[in-house]
């Protein structure tokens, strides 16, 4: 919650702090910056005040000024920094601008959180089904932008192996028909004279 306090001030009190204060910040965001400052440093200003003499530029702290874009906003950090900072398995090193590319374009959190989570998910899908399957589940994501890569997800959207394919479908016009019956029904022939035939 803010308060409104009105501050009447000199006017080349007012003009040396606007020559202070940086482009990203507002005057009266500058102004309680530098009485929280103030209340800091113990007093420090109010024992500057009482000196006679001293000038009133040194009341001023430096304040560290974030980066300003030309267009005055503040520049901001890319969005793959967290993800080419965040620590691989030695077996995803070689894909790390792999990784990083995921970031640019993923859906959801690409903050240091989704990047943690999103090497936590590649190595737990290495470690149990082969860094290669790791590898190619980090290019599904880039090219369908999934918002992360889980080993929970893996699991259930796993392939199904190809031991449990279902028996091949064969078309009935590809059954012989002979006799009243189909030829693969009852195995083969008991029928010596027709034993060569089929």
């Amino acid at each position: 919650m803010s308060r409104r306090v009105n501050l009447h001030l000199p006017d080349d009190f007012v003009e040396h702090i606007e020559s202070q204060k940086p482009r990203a910040l507002a005057l009266s965001a500058f102004c309680a910056l530098l009485i929280e400052r103030g209340l800091d440093k113990g007093g420090e200003i109010a024992k500057n005040l009482e000196q006679p003499g001293q000038a009133q530029a040194g009341l001023l702290p430096e304040i560290a000024t974030p980066p300003v874009s030309l267009s005055g906003r503040q520049e901001k950090q890319p969005k793959s920094a967290a993800f080419a900072a965040t620590p691989l398995p030695a077996e995803l090193e070689t894909v790390r601008q792999t990784f990083v590319q995921f970031g640019k374009v993923k859906k959801g959190d690409r903050g240091e959180h989704g990047a943690k989570l999103a090497a936590t998910g590649l190595r737990k899908i290495g470690e149990k089904y082969g860094w290669d399957v790791a590898r190619e589940q980090l290019d599904l994501a880039i090219n369908n932008r999934w918002a992360g890569i889980s080993f929970s997800n893996y699991e259930k959207f796993l392939p199904k192996s190809a031991t449990a394919a279902q028996p091949e479908f064969k078309h009935p016009a590809a059954r012989v028909f002979r006799n009243g019956r189909f030829v693969d029904e009852d195995g083969p022939t008991t029928n010596p004279v027709l034993e060569g035939f089929l």
